[in-house]
């Protein structure tokens, strides 16, 4: 059986694509501040070598084996034969190994050959040539939806200009440091919540498992979280996902976006007329997700709307009022668009991210209490002390263990790009429009450019020598993630919290990858809390 595999434009559904970087001090990348974990340098990139050899040509790229309609996909089905879709990060490093750091390959339904790059070098010689508007694809089947719906495609899947004006409007209050520490005292108050929670669902699943020898699931308590925290930075209010009869907007939102994650992996695997037709069980779940996603942010978005209306100052220093104040080129419908893409995009990411940095901790306990040893000193033993912004320009090792997280456990396998130009990439005459894949977590796995590579090591960070190309957990260049600096924020306030009050430790389960809309493991990842000395009473 011919196994069906992602499109490459299916890879790509992503809200954070990049912060800005040059590559004038390739020795050391520093963790001395947020900007400097997602910026090692500053804000551009190596001009090419005007001495460079003749590039060879297109053609010369090693190529992968392709069929008409199913392009490279028999290849792929070779190289990782059991669930090649889910898999598709393990067959980047495979194909990586057979070909080398470049290679051409087609897409299943394609009529183009893309070009899959899994070395810093060449990523930055894509950046060097994305253009001032970076044009990168979307989910088809996400874009079928809005245009079905006659939706706007919104900031994450715009290009050009009309991408340009939804940035412009979109960036300010939720990327300047001044709006979202507006936001933390809401935030504190709702990841505090989220421990109450976490220590009385430890209570009712009995003495065992609240003494931290059982485990305990906490994917559903991490993105109630989520939603509560991104909630109050876009909509100014939290939802009540945490209360005990949490608002069934609140549970909508938890249903859909869980949804959402679930299906779209599998259908975006399907052909086109399948899912266009909504064949499948699976095509029908996936739209009807994505549905009631529109129509549970539309109603939140009109909720809001309208008691601001009665006071305005509740929309002060949040995502929709500063839009609403300042920018009068900006529709309802782009609006509604673009909060939706946020909202799924900051819930997903972050949760999965938070997740995948307490595996790693309860796996290396050192590492576990060199953090919370910095926490301590930095916020104080006290789990009722809130986190502030002074407390946070403190932390250097946390910033090392989030950066680290996310090289350990990429969210995002791959990023994308079309070129805006005729460009040399690795060596090669690339032409523009060609769709560039750049095989980022296979480059993080790479002993070539990381030492020890499946080591969870937050010291790498501060030791230096790491191509500045290598890691982009946040992306590069214009499209850079604009909701950064709250998902750093929320990150570090939740982990901050979480060890003041608890232990994690690790819990024999299965660890197997696969791709939906993100990375995330095949199974909910149990890990046992252990309650520290007189936290839970003060939780």
């Amino acid at each position: 059986m011919i196994a069906r595999v992602p499109s490459a434009a299916a890879l790509q559904y992503r809200l954070c694509a990049a912060p800005a970087y040059r590559i004038s001090d390739t020795s050391k990348v520093s963790a001395r501040s947020w900007a400097s974990l997602a910026n090692p340098a500053s804000s551009s990139v190596p001009a090419p070598n005007s001495a460079a050899p003749t590039p060879k040509p297109f053609d010369a790229i090693p190529s992968v084996p392709r069929v008409p309609l199913l392009g490279s996909a028999i290849e792929f089905g070779k190289l990782e034969p059991k669930d090649t879709g889910k898999k598709f990060h393990h067959v980047v490093k495979k194909l990586a190994a057979k070909y080398g750091p470049i290679v051409r390959l087609r897409m299943p339904g394609y009529d183009r050959d893309a070009v899959l790059v899994t070395d810093p070098d060449m990523v930055a010689d894509v950046h060097r040539n994305e253009g001032p508007f970076p044009k990168r694809p979307g989910v088809l089947t996400w874009l079928h939806m809005r245009e079905r719906r006659q939706v706007p495609l919104g900031v994450v899947f715009e290009n050009g200009h009309e991408w340009k004006k939804l940035r412009l409007a979109v960036q300010a209050p939720i990327s300047q440091p001044k709006n979202v520490n507006a936001h933390f005292p809401a935030i504190n108050t709702a990841t505090v919540q989220a421990m109450t929670n976490l220590e009385q669902g430890l209570r009712e699943a009995g003495p065992q498992t609240l003494a931290g020898k059982d485990p305990f699931v906490m994917e559903d308590l991490v993105m109630r979280w989520t939603i509560e925290a991104v909630s109050e930075v876009i909509l100014g209010q939290r939802l009540g996902a945490l209360d005990a009869h949490p608002n069934p907007l609140a549970r909508d939102m938890v249903r859909t976006v869980n949804a959402m994650g679930e299906t779209t992996g599998p259908v975006v695997m399907l052909p086109t007329f399948i899912w266009r037709n909504q064949l499948t069980r699976t095509a029908r779940e996936h739209f009807t997700a994505m549905e009631e996603m529109m129509d549970v942010t539309r109603t939140l978005m009109d909720t809001t709307l309208t008691e601001c209306a009665r006071d305005p100052a509740k929309l002060q220093g949040t995502f929709l009022g500063h839009v609403l104040q300042r920018d009068t080129s900006i529709t309802r419908a782009d609006l509604l668009s673009t909060t939706v893409d946020l909202l799924i995009a900051g819930i997903d990411t972050t949760s999965r991210t938070l997740l995948n940095a307490m595996n790693l901790l309860g796996r290396y306990p050192s590492v576990q209490r060199k953090l919370r040893d910095e926490i301590v000193r930095v916020v104080g033993e006290n789990p009722n002390v809130a986190v502030d912004a002074a407390h946070l320009a403190q932390f250097k090792y946390l910033k090392n263990v989030i950066m680290e997280t996310t090289r350990v456990c990429a969210v995002f396998p791959i990023n994308m790009r079309f070129l805006a130009q005729d460009a040399v990439v690795g060596g090669y005459a690339v032409p523009r429009d060609t769709e560039m894949m750049l095989g980022m977590e296979a480059i993080a796995h790479n002993d070539k450019f990381f030492a020890d590579p499946d080591t969870f090591d937050p010291d790498r960070w501060d030791r230096g020598g790491i191509h500045p190309f290598a890691h982009l957990p946040f992306g590069f260049g214009p499209r850079m993630c604009v909701g950064r600096r709250i998902a750093e924020t929320e990150m570090a306030m939740f982990l901050t919290h979480l060890l003041r009050r608890f232990e994690i430790r690790p819990s024999p389960a299965p660890d197997d990858v696969v791709f939906n809309i993100v990375l995330a493991t095949a199974t909910p990842m149990p890990l046992r809390y252990r309650p520290l000395n007189g936290a839970t009473a003060a939780v």
